[in-house]
């Protein structure tokens, strides 16, 4: 661990997204999970990467969904593609998703 490390960042490091924080603080039984020091030594368990996905509503657009997770609407397209067939495509070639349609984030 180095200082700023918290246990979101560790697992995104380990695992390839921060949802596995919590394995990593159950299995080093942390009193407190938002606590932890510069130098300690945690034990990390095996895990699978949990998928990232998420839930279209009214409104959204490949863009503003690539914003919020990447902070920039420019990586729309990695949303694109790792959803081939799911996102359909306007005769206007723009993106077409529907609300409740769930889309992997990668």
């Amino acid at each position: 661990m180095v200082r700023g490390d918290n246990l979101w960042k560790i697992s995104t490091r380990l695992y390839g997204t921060g949802y596995n924080w919590v394995l990593v603080a159950r299995e080093n039984k942390l009193a407190n999970p938002n606590i932890i020091h510069a130098g300690n030594v945690l034990t990390v368990p095996k895990a699978e990467a949990q998928e990232r996905t998420y839930t279209v509503v009214k409104g959204d657009s490949l863009w503003g969904i690539a914003q919020a997770y990447y902070g920039s609407g420019y990586q729309w397209f990695k949303i694109r593609d790792a959803n081939s067939g799911k996102v359909g495509t306007l005769s206007n070639g723009r993106p077409l998703i529907t609300p409740s349609q769930v889309l992997v984030i990668p």
